[in-house]
């Protein structure tokens, strides 16, 4: 009892409440990684929408952050 997981969620997610982000960024990479890092404890699913960044932040994600959904723009 009390616990939010199903057998079919990834191992550490069952601690975490079944909340979601969705942040919206365009060339804010470092912005960006200061609030993955902040919110990470917070939520189980973060979706970036990335509106065609050119200062490498969808590297970042892929190398950073790969449970991170992208959705590009």
């Amino acid at each position: 009892m009390g616990t939010n997981s199903t057998p079919d969620e990834p191992s550490g997610v069952a601690s975490r409440p079944r909340v979601g982000a969705a942040i919206a960024v365009h060339n804010g990479r470092e912005y960006l990684r200061r609030c993955l890092d902040s919110g990470a404890e917070q939520w189980s699913v973060a979706v970036v929408l990335d509106d065609g960044s050119t200062d490498g932040t969808q590297e970042m994600l892929r190398e950073e952050y790969p449970d991170t959904i992208v959705v590009e723009g």
